[in-house]
């Protein structure tokens, strides 16, 4: 008889993971596509997770769950250029993530990684504190005033790619040429490719047939 493999303490964490995932969307705007995404991919990992082990398949389980942590922190890094939130809220998130991820590595690797406060640099006590402050985190100041068209990370152009992307899901270069009149083909490019260096669209194709979407998107 088959039993998961993760021990309590991850699995009390990907359930708090999965909760405050939650609250923070709940800040999402009603209807943003981004909000849907990322609750998606936070409960197939949360499935994922508490049934690894059951098949037998380790390896097979840990690849899937793995592939589902990276999609999702692509659409973490698409929500932050929008800053629906405070970046903060976003990076916890990453954070714990990026915990989980460590383990599978571990697993993946056939060693069973430590959950104990020595292995842990933060501490247990770190550990129950970031996770049990999740509804402390406000709505940011761009929410109250108004979402800024510009983050700190992109610039305009960038800005008007992601907005194009969350409506069409998939792009090529001459797509966006009718929205950047007098910009040139090869300035739309290099700020495509920024976009992918960051992690947060992918390309698919060479040359005039390359296509652009979110990264992680399904």
């Amino acid at each position: 008889m088959f039993e998961s493999r993760i021990p309590k303490e991850v699995q009390r964490r990907v359930f708090e993971l999965t909760l405050a995932l939650y609250r923070v969307t709940d800040f999402f705007p009603q209807g943003e596509v981004l909000r849907k995404h990322l609750r998606e991919k936070g409960n197939e990992i949360f499935g994922g997770l508490g049934e690894y082990g059951f098949s037998g398949n380790y390896e097979h389980e840990a690849v899937a769950v793995l592939a589902k942590i990276q999609a999702l922190k692509g659409y973490l890094n698409v929500a932050r250029s929008m800053r629906f939130v405070k970046s903060i809220n976003l990076t916890v998130l990453e954070r714990e993530y990026d915990f989980l991820a460590d383990f599978l590595h571990g697993e993946l690797e056939n060693t069973k990684p430590s959950v104990s406060p020595k292995a842990e640099p933060r501490g247990e006590e770190k550990v129950k504190e970031s996770l049990s402050t999740w509804e402390e985190f406000s709505v940011s100041e761009e929410k109250k005033t108004g979402l800024e068209p510009i983050s700190e990370a992109m610039n305009e152009r960038q800005q008007k790619i992601l907005e194009h992307l969350r409506k069409s899901e998939y792009a090529k270069i001459s797509d966006f040429a009718p929205q950047f009149a007098g910009i040139s083909t090869k300035t739309i490019q290099r700020d495509l490719q920024d976009l992918v260096t960051k992690n947060v669209l992918k390309k698919e194709g060479e040359k005039r047939w390359t296509i652009y979407s979110f990264n992680g998107h399904v």
